[in-house]
């Protein structure tokens, strides 16, 4: 009746002990010595999870995990470590490094100012401002100072022919440097004509037309009305038979007075030859009669010197007449073929001229460039028209072999067998008058004698040394190079002493046609000075050195 019941044994055997099964199953409590399990975090009891060092419960059942510290050691902290290997962002306070723009992080390379990815690795160099302003622009500063090039629209300065940056010298048309250019009083004044034309041919001894005169340019350049110059030293010359086989050359020298005609022995020829005389040059032509072949003669010389054979390269023979025309050709008849040919001694070159009924006689050149021939039989007088009907004039004595002109343009004729030389009119009507030939005072007969005729340069006077009371006097060398020329030529010469000297070009008229020195010669110096003869016509000249002691000369051939 106690009401009790008998004790029990409890989880861990002990009868009336208070050890239990907590809610982990496990016995605990009582004599157990263990202690019940309890929930953890997330309420598992004996679970593991945890709260960590963020406050958050993870591990065990929650399936989560634990927070981390970051770089910055903050746990769950956002710091992290960029590109450049820096811990940035959460607490740090810094931000990630970038990229520069060529493309290395925290890299110091960037963009200038024209647009370039510049500096840290790229190896390049930032662009600067030219002097326009302009990044990258390409003006500079000139040698004047001036920014031009580039978006500057100016261009750079040049400098002028003296070698100035922006200076104002220019060459003129001379081809000379003149300060200050065209507006320079002496702009082209070196090389202006007398028109004031640079480089024209308005030149001393050239025609001109001002105002109302018609004439030359003189050396000062005023129009001078014309003076047509007679001829101061006309010649006539024969080429006579003398028996043996070949020709003497003689000079005809007429006494108007006595109308007689004296006679100079100047050459003997070993061939027959028919003769013209070239104005151009001063030598008298001698045309083999049996081939076309020539030889000159200078019969101005104190020693007459007869040159080389010279071949024209026609296949001819019967050459009895040459002439000189007003072109420097040389013409020459032939009367095997009946034709005049034309040749230019200066060039080689020939070419046929006309038709002609050549029958012995001769030919000749007037003063107005008309061709004249004269032949023994058929006895005529005819004018050579090239290109056209030869027209006659009227008879000549038979057997006339020989014609020139004389200065007063009447023929000259000479006559097979007589000895004197018939004078026609210009239309070569008989005048009647009559030049009685003498050879040493005694009368001279013709064989097959053919004249030439024409002005001859005066060099006997015009060129003789002036008279001078010294003794001994300098030695002067003078040259022209080269000679013959087609105008352009360098004129040399020295002195062995100090001399005052003139070297000037004259004309077989005796006009001057330039001066190329005048001053003070020193002795032994080799003087050179070009001499521009272009405007100049075909024909022979002479350089004369005139000094205070000596003159000399030197004879020029201008083939332009």
């Amino acid at each position: 009746n106690t009401g009790e019941t008998a004790c029990l044994a409890d989880c861990n055997g002990d009868f009336g002990g208070s050890a239990f099964l907590d809610n982990c199953g496990e016995c605990v409590g009582g004599q157990t010595g263990e202690v019940a399990c309890v929930a953890d975090c997330n309420g598992d009891f004996g679970g593991t999870a945890f709260l960590d060092e963020c406050g958050d419960c993870v591990g065990g059942n929650t399936g989560e995990t634990a927070c981390l510290a970051d770089c910055n050691g903050d746990f769950g902290g956002s710091a992290f470590l960029d590109n450049c290997g820096e811990c940035v962002g959460g607490e740090t306070g810094e931000v990630a490094c970038l990229a520069d723009c060529n493309g290395d992080f925290g890299g110091t390379a960037f963009l200038d100012e024209c647009g370039d990815c510049v500096g840290g690795n790229t190896g390049e160099t930032a662009c600067l401002a030219d002097c326009n302003g302009d990044f990258g622009g390409t003006a500079f500063l000139d040698e004047c100072g001036e920014c031009v090039g580039g978006n500057t629209g100016e261009t750079a300065c040049l400098s002028d022919c003296n070698g100035v940056f922006g200076g104002t010298a220019e060459v003129d048309a001379c081809g000379v440097c003149v300060e200050d250019g065209a507006e320079s009083p002496f702009w082209n004044l070196s090389c202006s004509d007398c028109a004031g034309i640079p480089n024209g041919d308005a030149l001393p001894g050239m025609p001109c037309a001002v105002e109302e005169i018609s004439g030359i340019w003189d050396e000062s350049c005023a129009c001078q009305p014309e003076v047509i110059p007679g001829c101061d030293n006309f010649k006539i010359y024969l080429a006579n038979y003398n028996g043996t086989g070949g020709t003497d050359i003689y000079e005809v020298i007429p006494d108007d007075s006595e109308y007689t005609a004296a006679l100079n022995f100047i050459a003997d020829i070993e061939v027959p030859v028919s003769i013209a005389y070239n104005e151009a040059d001063g030598l008298l032509y001698l045309v083999h009669v049996s081939e076309a072949v020539y030889q000159t003669l200078d019969v101005h010389a104190a020693e007459p010197s007869l040159s080389g054979i010279f071949d024209t390269g026609y296949n001819r023979s019967g050459l009895t007449g040459a002439a000189f025309g007003p072109q420097g050709m040389l013409h020459v008849a032939s009367e095997s073929s009946g034709r005049i040919y034309s040749f230019d001694p200066a060039t080689g070159v020939g070419t046929g001229f006309s038709n002609a009924p050549v029958a012995s006689g001769d030919i000749a050149f007037g003063a107005e460039g008309n061709l004249y021939m004269v032949t023994g039989a058929p006895r005529r007088a005819f004018e050579i028209i090239s290109g056209a009907g030869n027209q006659v004039l009227g008879m000549v004595p038979p057997g006339s072999t020989g014609l020139a002109l004389m200065s007063d343009g009447k023929f000259l004729l000479s006559v097979e067998g007589r000895n004197r030389l018939f004078v026609g009119d210009e239309d070569a009507q008989d005048t009647g008058l009559r030049y009685a030939l003498e050879l040493d005072g005694q009368p001279f007969t013709l064989s097959d004698g053919d004249l030439a005729s024409g002005c001859a340069p005066l060099l006997s006077s015009l060129f003789a040394a002036p008279a001078t009371a010294y003794t001994e006097a300098p030695e002067i060398t003078l040259r022209a190079l080269p000679n013959p020329t087609d105008g352009a030529a360098v004129i040399t010469f020295s002195t062995t002493e100090n001399d005052r000297a003139v070297v000037e070009i004259f004309d077989t008229k005796g006009r001057r046609v330039a001066e190329v020195f005048s001053g003070e010669a020193v002795a032994d110096f080799n003087y050179r000075r070009d001499f521009d003869g272009s405007f100049l016509p075909t024909g022979l000249y002479i350089c004369r050195y005139t000094g205070t002691k000596t003159t000399v000369i030197e004879k020029i051939l201008i083939t332009n």
